[in-house]
């Protein structure tokens, strides 16, 4: 998946030194700051960087990152940053039909549930924590007949002063 919608992320940290051999790099020192950054249109040429973002190497991404935030590139000079792709990341985020995916409990199951952002809540957005959480609840209540509250969808989108707080800091 080379198409302009594929995501390169950027695994990037800063540590005092190189992990000595046999450390396991998941665990996390006291000293490190572990960071994750993506890029939409991977293929497009860079602010600061003038290639994109697929050819860049790590230094790259972190002179982009910093011309973004105006940092200078000092606040970097430790860093390591190791670009990986992960071109399937927004799968979840691509248009889709109504009938694309299904429900927490398919129609007359009665032992099997699927959970996980790819199953259908009307009126919500997967991709977060509550989602999850919502989904779960959602297949262990209706598989084992249980009448409790599921999380309330918020509708943040609809709310006048959302959407005021957002025009305004649009154009700040």
């Amino acid at each position: 998946a080379d198409g302009d919608d594929a995501h390169l992320l950027g695994l990037f940290g800063q540590q005092a030194g190189a992990h000595p051999a046999g450390v396991d790099h998941h665990e996390r020192r006291a000293e490190e700051q572990r960071g994750l950054l993506e890029r939409l249109k991977r293929d497009r040429v860079g602010d600061f960087v003038p290639k994109p973002m697929s050819d860049c190497t790590g230094a790259d991404i972190l002179r982009e990152l910093c011309g973004h935030l105006n940092f200078d590139l000092d606040t970097v000079a430790t860093a390591i940053c190791i670009p990986c792709r992960m071109p399937y990341i927004t799968s979840m985020f691509m248009p889709r039909a109504k009938a694309d995916r299904p429900p927490p409990v398919p129609a007359g199951s009665t032992n099997l549930a699927l959970i996980s952002q790819f199953v259908e809540i009307p009126e919500d957005f997967e991709f977060t924590v509550e989602y999850s959480v919502r989904v779960a609840q959602m297949a262990v209540y209706e598989l084992l007949g249980i009448d409790a509250a599921i999380l309330p969808i918020l509708h943040h989108d609809k709310s006048a002063k959302m959407q005021l707080d957002a025009a305004i800091k649009t154009f700040r």
